[in-house]
This record gives structure tokens, C-alpha cells and sequence, in this order.
């Protein structure tokens, strides 16, 4: 091979290593920690973001997308909000018909790649069920940084959502009629109040979900454990000392080329 194909074929790899280089592939994994008889989560959405993306205030009135999560477990008003930001959904093995939730106990992952500069941090949110209007998630969009100013992963340790931060969204009245995925039925009273710390939730024990399985614990305070979700980068490539190597070939042949001159 002539040396400036060589040096085409290099430059052309070394151009692919640059723009793989602004992406970072991760791996979410989210548990639902709840005991036998405890409550199910949501499908887990997630969001990357810059800094700026914040889906809910305490102490504030829910908006539209919240309203459809914490009601309905349904994303799309957080998928539409986050538009231009990396997201992912994480899904339970199995679940309800339609609709796979995170059971009692389960645990499920995604894969996900995220580009550092414009993801550095992590939003989630998930409906708690069977309720009228609860839901967990973070209301601080800056809580937990993924990649550091320079794209550095952080190693971010797990994240512990416990009982007390289980929002009441203040969109439903909170007597189990109407809620979703509640085998009780009937038609949920429309609210209008502030989304709170609302962690004592004895009201569902024992109401039945559309699985059939009856509800007999609950969390209620900080040392009672909702869910864990942790962040964590994919290997690199085997390939990628390879490319590196490409690196160092070029500035060698760059560098002979300009003594030969």
C-alpha cells in the first residue's frame, strides 16, 4: 500500500475514534427493592441533560407531563419535554398485560449512549402503583452528575430512592378509585393541589392490583427502600488500543513526511 493510502486509511480511522469519542455508552439498571406483597413501579424514564431539564418542584402545581406519569404512568409529556436530550425508557421483564411494570423485587437494565457535554446529568421518574397520583423522582434536575465538566465519568455510586421521597402529585384524590392499575375501578376526583413529601401511604394496603396480587407493605420513611437505580459505563472496545496505535502512525508518518521535505 503507497504511503498515502496509508495514511488516507488512517486518517479515516482516526476521524471515526474522534466522533466515537463524543458518546458514552452506559448501562442503567433500576430495582424495585419492595417486598413480596409491595408496591410496583412504572416503566423507569430517564433523561440526560445538561443542567436544565427539571420536571417537577415541590411546592409546586404538577405540570401536564407529570400529571400523565403519576396518574397513568404515561411518559410521553417527560419524553416531549426532553427533546434534544438523551432518554430512555427502562422496561420490566414481564409485568401487567400491555404494560411491563417493575414487580416487587425485579430488576431490569438499558444501554443507552449518552454524549457527555450535553448529558452530564441524570432525571428519572416513575409512577408508584397501585395509587391515584404517586410517583418518584428527582426534583433537583442537578442531584446526581454523570460526567464531570471535562466528559469524565464521575462514578456515581447507586442511587437510593427511599419512602420519603415518594410524591404525592396532587392531581387526584388519593382514595384508590379510579387509580391506575387498581382492580378496584370507578373514576378518580380530580384535585388541584402542590406536589409533596407524602411517604404514608397505609390507604392501598390491601387493595388489589389488575394481577391480582394484593398489596400488604408499603414504604413510609426514609430507612424504607423504593428503589435503586445505578449508572455505569460500558467497556470500551477491545479494538480501541488499535485505533490509538493509528493515532501514533499518523503523527510518525506526518512527522517523517515533513523530514523528508
Amino acid at each position: 500500500m503507497k504511503t498515502k493510502h496509508l495514511l488516507g486509511a488512517i486518517a479515516g480511522i482516526v476521524l471515526g475514534l474522534a466522533g466515537a469519542a463524543n458518546a458514552a455508552t452506559l448501562r442503567v439498571t433500576v430495582t424495585n427493592n419492595q417486598p413480596t406483597g409491595g408496591l410496583y413501579l412504572t416503566p423507569f424514564f430517564l433523561a440526560f441533560h445538561d443542567g436544565s431539564l427539571d420536571f417537577f418542584d415541590l411546592n409546586a402545581f404538577a405540570s401536564p407531563a407529570i400529571k400523565a406519569l403519576a396518574e397513568e404512568g404515561n411518559t410521553a409529556g417527560l419524553q416531549a419535554q426532553s427533546a434534544g436530550f438523551d432518554t430512555g425508557v427502562v422496561t420490566g421483564p414481564a409485568g401487567f398485560p400491555g404494560a411491563p411494570v417493575l414487580d416487587p423485587g425485579e430488576t431490569a437494565s438499558i444501554r443507552l449512549t449518552v454524549n457527555p457535554a450535553t448529558g452530564r446529568f441524570l432525571n428519572f421518574a416513575s409512577m408508584v402503583i397501585p395509587s391515584n397520583d404517586r410517583f418518584i423522582g428527582n426534583p433537583n434536575p442537578v442531584a446526581y452528575m454523570i460526567f464531570d465538566l471535562l466528559g469524565h465519568f464521575t462514578n456515581i455510586g447507586p442511587i437510593y430512592v427511599n419512602g420519603d421521597e415518594v410524591w404525592d402529585a396532587g392531581t387526584e384524590r388519593s382514595n384508590n378509585i379510579g387509580a391506575a392499575f387498581n382492580a378496584a375501578g370507578g373514576t378518580g376526583t380530580p384535585e388541584r393541589r402542590r406536589i409533596i413529601a407524602d411517604p404514608i401511604m397505609n390507604r392501598v394496603i390491601g387493595q388489589t392490583t389488575l394481577a391480582g396480587d394484593i398489596i400488604t407493605s408499603v414504604p413510609e420513611t426514609r430507612h424504607d427502600l423504593v428503589a435503586t437505580i445505578t449508572v455505569a459505563p460500558v467497556p470500551l472496545p477491545a479494538a480501541l488500543p488499535v485505533l490509538a496505535g493509528g493515532l501514533g502512525l499518523l503523527g510518525l508518518f506526518g512527522w517523517r513526511r515533513r523530514q523528508t521535505a
